[in-house]
């Protein structure tokens, strides 16, 4: 025992290395064993054929007499290079398991199934090009050459067959964002009030009836022209007081517009006369201006019709074609003066784009005259239901979209705007609205036929395009009150 203490390691290595060898034998035995396995001691049972091998001299397989029972031509191609052996008057060039071009006859109605049309060659019907006429093999009648085709036509027609009111967008996406297929003049109307029509949205993979879902809004601003613009101020008259050489106490008449905005009867801004002199300041398109110089001028006049309603000046044979110089005063200010005329329009210096904001349906709506640094306001407009009922989640027009006038390229024809104001998140424009946009008279995002329309009343005539579009609003019905 002590000897098995002291040595136990041993011990038990030369167990394992026992087992081990016993291992190995058993493994080779069954090896031997396997090897003189024969198909006697596996014991595996016959089986018979389950099928019949088919004779191929049965007359069902004659193709020739297959042939004679239909009513088309046969031809056998002997050669290729010998065409001369083969049947002239044979309309196919082919065997059974040989594709070929197939036709529908205009003529045969024997025979066809509902749903299916009979075929026959379409070496049948003549060579286009030529007055030939051919053979239908079934029906025996004459075919004449088949009109063809192109694959984009073809698209095209089965378009218009799925486009019932003929506007552009097929029925059933028309039933999807519930407008009417009966209804032309819904490819222009504006779903979810964004100022984009129903149709240029899905032209351009926009969902219609959401208003987070749109192109950027600058696509909806159009620049009518680039020029200079008649200002609404106006220099009428210089006096000189009798003083002809002290400019401090000549009076200048200016024409000015009224400056709380009152308007007369026919709507238009009311015009104040105001007086100045050198080195005043005065108010002018938005600006402040000093008046740096005035320059008395008189021009004789030949001819002149005077009366009691004319100028001192007009009196004695004189018009008065005096000018005033005015700076502007301020940052960013216009170091060019601006010359203004005796009764004459004055002009501003600067070109100035007059821009149309094509997605406003308002009645009231006006261009937008820019000097650089003016910002411009783009709306959502509040959307009727089937009732005629205003959304109360939209009530009114809000502002979308602000943009400010950065630069304007007169020779180029373009404007550079900037957007103005945070973009809220769930909006999903495109990311060209925080970059500075340049914006062409020669491109328009948006074309003059797919601007929105305000809803019109149902008529077969089609709604004209452009600008000039009648826009009938349709009116819900007032509930009457009860007494």
């Amino acid at each position: 025992m002590d000897f098995i203490k002291r040595h136990y390691e041993k011990v038990i290595l030369l167990g394992l290395f026992v087992l081990f060898v016993g291992l190995m034998f058993l493994v080779q035995s069954i090896i031997s064993s396997t090897r003189s396995i024969t198909e006697k001691d596996l014991k595996l049972p016959k089986r018979t054929a389950d099928h019949v091998n088919a004779d191929v001299t049965d007359p069902q397989f004659d193709t020739a007499k297959i042939r004679e029972a239909t009513r088309l031509v046969w031809g056998e191609r002997k050669g290729q290079d010998n065409e001369k052996d083969v049947n002239p008057d044979a309309a196919v060039w082919a065997d059974f398991v040989t594709p070929f071009e197939m036709a529908s006859c205009p003529h045969c109605q024997e025979g066809k199934i509902e749903g299916f049309t009979v075929l026959i060659p379409a070496k049948s019907f003549p060579a286009r090009g030529g007055n030939a006429v051919g053979k239908c093999p079934q029906c025996g009648k004459e075919l004449k050459a088949a009109p063809e085709i192109s694959l984009s036509e073809l698209e095209e027609v089965a378009e218009k067959e799925s486009d019932k009111d003929n506007d552009g967008i097929l029925d059933e996406i028309e039933s999807q964002y519930g407008m009417s297929s009966d209804d032309p003049n819904d490819a222009r109307y504006d779903l979810d009030g964004d100022g984009f029509s129903n149709k240029f949205e899905i032209d351009h993979e926009f969902l219609p009836n959401d208003p987070t879902s749109h192109p950027p809004y600058w696509w909806r601003l159009q620049i009518r022209k680039i020029e200079k613009i008649e200002l609404k101020e106006r220099f009428m008259l210089l006096s000189d007081n009798g003083l002809p050489n002290d400019k401090s106490e000549w009076q200048l008449q200016f024409n000015l517009p009224d400056r709380l905005n009152r308007r007369d009867k026919k709507g238009n801004i009311r015009i104040e006369t105001r007086f100045f002199r050198v080195g005043d300041t005065v108010t002018v398109d938005g600006r402040k201006y000093k008046i740096a110089d005035a320059k008395r001028i008189l021009i004789p006049i030949k001819d002149a019709r005077v009366d009691e309603n004319s100028s001192e000046t007009a009196k004695k044979g004189f018009k008065d074609a005096s000018r005033v110089f005015l700076q502007e005063i301020g940052e960013n200010a216009d170091p060019k003066p601006l010359v203004m005329v005796a009764n004459e329009p004055a002009f501003s210096n600067d070109k100035r784009p007059v821009l149309y904001d094509s997605g406003d349906i308002r009645d009231n709506r006006r261009d937008s005259v820019l000097k650089i640094g003016d910002t411009i306001r783009l709306y959502q407009f509040a959307v009727e239901n089937n009732n005629g009922e205003t959304g109360s989640k939209r009530r009114g027009n809000r502002t979308v979209a602000t943009y400010r006038l950065k630069s304007v390229d007169d020779e180029k024809n373009a404007i550079t705007l900037e957007s103005v104001g945070k973009k809220k998140k769930d909006s999903k424009e495109k990311e060209e609205d925080e970059e500075l946009i340049v914006i062409s008279m020669a491109e328009r995002k948006v074309p003059s036929n797919l601007t929105p329309i305000k809803k019109v009343e149902r008529t077969n005539e089609e709604s004209p395009e452009g600008d000039e579009t009648k826009r009938a609003i349709r009116k819900a019905p007032r509930k009457r009150k009860k007494n």
